[in-house]
């Protein structure tokens, strides 16, 4: 039985899906699991979309077909009919074409805004890019302001914290730091003073010596990064930091984990009240906690109203308003695409900047990250043949 319970313990249970976006890191672990044979169980039934144009968009998406998938959203074909022929259930999902940018965020963010109070508590806008997000949160934050709760009270002037994603790789180099740039130690130095997740602020870099000069309690500290790729590459996470004001009535996203608050990475959280620096916070959960706006460990949140649609990954919301655009095959490819659609439970209102190429770049661009084991592959393909 003792060995049984450990060999029970030890297992490790994956539930993803591989076609959607992959890792920021290197690699495709999961998608390379699967290709070397790990078991694996595979859920083929979409039941998540209710309305029968997104079901049949998910369902050709997934077989690849994506002129079908793009075409089936909000498409009158798919009204479910009673046995007198009158319409059971009607689409409201739909495409819009805006080819100007500004025009289109404009009306993205007033998508959003028609929605009733209720609906828009199920409802999510998914950007490609935190520069389109930063400028539909403000929009729909400046028209929300009205209706915010205590609407008379003062707001905080503050600064959040924003990941800048650098790999364990590149966080060996100098070159992807700048001064202003806030570093958080996951792991105490000792032989430095630093404590385990303090926060300093970079004042500049040091090149010969590949090392951050940072503010300490106003003394020059030098934190050397060679080595940081095989020892240490988890134990810093480097953030720049953005302006925000906060005040009664946001709605706000943690960005970072604080399990002893029940603080998590995505979850939702809507501002009660604040004074001075203070602001009473209600969480997903119910619970009220009161957090200290400028402090470094209390800035990992941004406004909820859109989001990245990498960062949407694992939601759903009865109403999902998104952008594609054709000429940026970055952020707009099968991936992502794939990923939008089935966020989707009741309606999805796709804005495009050119419907044409938008498909003919969803259907060129898988989204697919390179690794190392596939030109491995090839490496020794080629040398067999030779």
């Amino acid at each position: 039985a003792q060995k049984t319970n450990a060999f029970q313990q030890n297992n490790n249970i994956l539930i993803g899906d591989k076609a959607q976006l992959p890792a920021v890191e290197a690699g495709c672990p999961f998608a390379l699991l699967q290709d070397a044979g790990m078991p694996t169980a595979y859920l083929k039934q979409v039941v998540r979309q209710k309305a029968k144009d997104l079901k049949f968009s998910v369902n050709e998406a997934i077989h690849g077909d994506i002129g079908y998938a793009l075409d089936a959203i909000g498409n009158k074909a798919f009204i479910e009919k009673q046995a007198d022929g009158h319409a059971l259930q009607q689409t409201t999902s739909s495409v819009q074409e805006i080819k100007d940018k500004p025009e289109r965020l404009i009306a993205i963010a007033n998508t959003y805004l028609s929605l009733s109070s209720e609906n828009r508590k199920d409802a999510i806008v998914l950007l490609g890019s935190n520069k389109d997000r930063k400028v539909v949160n403000g929009l729909i934050r400046e028209s929300l302001q009205p209706e915010l709760e205590n609407n008379s009270s003062k707001e905080i002037d503050t600064a959040i914290l924003q990941c800048t994603g650098l790999t364990s790789v590149e966080k060996t180099h100098v070159f992807n730091y700048q001064p202003g740039d806030v570093i958080r130690f996951n792991k105490a130095y000792r032989s430095l003073g630093i404590k385990r997740f303090e926060y300093l602020t970079v004042l500049s870099t040091d090149q010969e010596n590949q090392a951050l000069v940072l503010d300490r309690e106003g003394k020059k500290l030098l934190f050397k990064l060679k080595g940081m790729a095989n020892r240490k590459g988890a134990a810093i996470e480097a953030f720049r930091k953005e302006d925000r004001s906060l005040m009664a009535g946001d709605v706000i996203r943690w960005t970072q984990n604080r399990k002893n608050y029940g603080i998590y990475n995505t979850d939702t959280a809507k501002v009660l009240k604040v004074k001075g620096t203070i602001a009473t916070i209600k969480l997903k959960n119910n619970k009220e906690i009161a957090l200290d706006v400028n402090e470094p460990i209390n800035s990992h949140w941004d406004y909820a109203w859109s989001s990245t649609v990498y960062a949407a990954q694992g939601k759903k919301a009865k109403h999902v308003i998104a952008q594609l655009e054709g000429d940026n095959p970055n952020l707009t490819n099968y991936r992502s695409f794939y990923v939008t659609i089935s966020r989707a439970v009741n309606s999805l209102q796709v804005f495009v900047d050119d419907y044409k190429k938008a498909k003919k770049t969803i259907k060129e661009h898988t989204g697919e990250k390179s690794n190392a084991s596939i030109f491995l592959e090839a490496y020794e393909q080629k040398q067999a043949v030779d």
